[in-house]
């Protein structure tokens, strides 16, 4: 059977400094209705997912991880 998709959450604790939308546009946008960041493609792709952990790393307060998607 294939794999489930992992996918890119942002916590409630992130502060909203806007790190993720600086490195990362295509990814991230700031939703100002909501206050919140929202992920624009939370699929991870094999092919990002390099990207996708350097986000993690580069987060200050470590609210961006991945989490295993459910079918």
């Amino acid at each position: 059977s294939k794999r489930n998709k992992d996918m890119v959450k942002i916590a409630r604790h992130c502060i909203r400094c806007g790190a993720c939308i600086d490195l990362h546009p295509e990814l991230f946008e700031l939703d100002w209705d909501n206050d919140c960041i929202r992920v624009l493609d939370e699929v991870v792709k094999p092919e990002r997912e390099a990207e996708v952990r350097d986000m993690i790393a580069d987060c200050p307060v470590a609210a961006i991880s991945i989490v295993a998607g459910k079918q």
